[in-house]
């Protein structure tokens, strides 16, 4: 009876803990339950007005990368639907994005769709293995101020390359300097048509973005007020379907009378893609590529794409996440999910945006079902829409990139940073010119290995206090404190501080080194404060090591350090130290070779009364 119950209370943690983890892992069931005809509501609402957005910007993000609008329309709803079982933030609408765009084209503008397809598989699998090994730490190797470059140079890239689209030019560039280079040479051949569209388009859409800011008090209503703030925010909102609907609707009639004034996006395959395996080998041109071969072609973009994807959407989803704990290993699972799934039907790579879990926030999403509503309406568009596609105008829709990425440039940043940390501005200012130099993926790098130069140059040059102290009772000692762990980066410069500490030579004050703010060591640092203490006995000064944590006291102990046991023994060391007279505590201090080591727990009272 006795083992029945015990494998009964076996059986009950063990579904108990199934049911944790598949709450975990499908966050739509712990609230599914509870979901109400208000939350349905809400999430509609919400589902639509996201679908507005998203619908003109898939479009437009499937030109940039070079692949065609129909395949940014099949990104955006595998993300959206995956999203609703396996996200945890409701805010994020999972998407194609400006940046990724950016470098898809980058690395597979030479290539068919093959590759790009292939890259959005790869950075699923990435994705997924960083959530299975709780790898979020590497985001965490991505600064504010490196992300901030990276981000401000990637838009004024992607504007950059919305000119050519505007002006009317054709012609294929990847730095910033080719861009305007090239536009300075074929200025000439810019068509008035599109320059005249895409200028107006420009306009109008920062003039409606503006709507929602609009100051509407006054002597109306209240309640006319509100109606007319949620009229005006909704138009803000729609203003890009709005903008493409009107120029297609200009473009269909004058082509219906004879003219074609602007360049145009043409067909647009219409329907669902076909569920088809990632393309593991493809042909370009007489070249057959394997899927080796292939993955070295797409290069660092392997690894770039699922850090930038990575690195948004977890800073969005925790920019929405407010009073709970996120879960970052969820997140990547479910992104890597998004982007495996998404690969079978033919989607490039895809992330969380910004500007759309905004438009999301503020439409007062309930839960991540808005993203059922928001799928919908890019599935509708393929099946009913993509005969008018063919009507948008190229300059519209670079009117559109151009407008959603120039206010992803910082500018107020560099004051901020200027004025709180100087440092700060030259991992800013590198990740920008590298981005703009030698390309986005490597600029990232390059303001990563600044910043990573930076914090390798604190370890080794750690911040240490010298000063001249005195107990209660009058006795001298000089105090050496380092403020970081005991690392072998720092050994030397430490011990160049200890020395600077028994830099007096006509005193016999002992040292006391300090290692409160130390948590860790390592082998070399316990040889480096073996030397230390043979520094101070050259110089017949005692040194003394305190404040100890009891893993750094087991580093040192390997060099045979002597610990001091007891406020008793630690004041009768001292005064031995200090009296001349007293031989014998000399000689107790100097079978240790002038060292002795404090556990954190006897010194408290030592240091309160210095």
């Amino acid at each position: 009876m006795v083992l029945d119950v015990a494998d009964g209370a076996r059986r009950a943690l063990t579904a108990q803990w199934l049911r944790k983890k598949l709450f975990q892992r499908l966050p739509l069931l712990a609230w599914l339950a509870a979901y109400s005809l208000e939350d349905a509501v809400s999430d509609l609402v919400a589902g639509v007005t996201v679908g507005l957005t998203l619908i003109p910007q898939a479009i437009a993000y499937g030109i940039l990368a070079g692949m065609g609008p129909q395949y940014g329309l099949y990104s955006a709803f595998v993300g959206s639907l995956v999203y609703v079982v396996f996200g945890t933030c409701k805010e994020v609408v999972v998407g194609p994005t400006a940046m990724l765009s950016l470098i898809v084209l980058n690395y597979t503008r030479a290539f068919n769709t093959d590759m790009a397809i292939l890259l959005c598989f790869l950075t699923g699998c990435v994705e997924m293995l960083c959530g299975l090994l709780h790898l979020g730490i590497l985001v965490e190797f991505l600064s504010a101020p490196v992300v901030a470059g990276f981000t401000s140079s990637a838009a004024l890239i992607i504007g950059s390359l919305q000119l050519k689209g505007i002006l009317g030019l054709k012609f294929e560039s990847e730095t910033l300097l080719d861009i305007w280079t090239n536009i300075a040479r074929r200025i000439g051949d810019t068509k008035l048509h599109d320059l005249a569209l895409g200028a107006s388009c420009v306009v109008v859409l920062l003039l409606m973005r503006a709507l929602k800011d609009v100051n509407l008090s006054g002597k109306m209503p209240v309640s006319r007020q509100k109606l007319l703030k949620k009229i005006l925010w909704f138009v803000s909102v729609g203003r890009n379907a709005m903008v493409v609907f009107a120029c297609s609707a200009i473009a269909y009639y004058l082509q219906t009378i004879g003219m074609k004034p602007f360049a145009l996006t043409g067909h647009i395959d219409g329907g669902l893609p076909q569920v088809l395996v990632p393309p593991f080998r493809t042909t370009v041109g007489n070249t057959t590529l394997e899927f080796l071969d292939m993955c070295s072609e797409l290069g660092s973009s392997i690894f770039m794409v699922p850090l930038i994807s990575l690195l948004t959407n977890v800073a969005i989803a925790k920019a929405f996440t407010t009073g709970k704990v996120l879960d970052a290993t969820q997140e990547m699972i479910t992104l890597g999910l998004c982007n495996v799934v998404g690969s079978f039907m033919q989607s490039m790579p895809v992330t969380g945006a910004i500007s759309r879990s905004a438009v999301s926030h503020a439409s007062g999403v309930r839960t991540t079902i808005a993203g059922i509503y928001t799928g919908v309406m890019v599935i509708l568009a393929l099946n009913l829409l993509t005969p008018y596609f063919y009507y948008i105008p190229k300059a519209t829709l670079s009117a559109v990139i151009l407008c959603a990425v120039i206010f992803m440039v910082e500018i107020s940043l560099m004051p901020k940073l200027w004025r709180a940390n100087k440092r700060d501005v030259l991992p800013v200012a590198v990740t920008v010119l590298a981005c703009m130099t030698i390309g986005v993926e490597m600029g990232i790098l390059t303001g990563i290995a600044v910043e990573l130069l930076f914090l390798l140059y604190w370890t080794a040059r750690p911040s240490v206090a010298v000063e001249k102290k005195r107990t209660s009772s009058g006795l001298e000692y000089v105090l050496v404190a380092p403020c970081s762990n005991l690392l072998f980066p720092s050994v030397d410069f430490l011990r160049r501080a200890a020395l600077k500490g028994c830099g007096d030579e006509a005193s016999t004050a002992p040292v006391v080194v300090s290692l409160r703010h130390a948590r860790r060591a390592d082998y070399t640092a316990a040889v480096g404060a073996r030397d230390v203490a043979r520094d101070g006995a050259a110089r017949g000064r005692a040194v003394l090591f305190v404040d100890v944590a009891p893993d750094v006291a087991r580093v040192l102990a390997s060099m045979g350090l002597v610990i001091v046991d007891g406020e008793q023994e630690l004041e009768s060391k001292l005064a031995g130290l200090n009296n001349p007279l007293s031989g014998e505590a000399k000689l107790d201090m100097g079978t240790a070779n002038g060292q002795a080591m404090i556990p954190d727990e006897t010194v408290e009272s030592f240091l309160t009364r210095l």
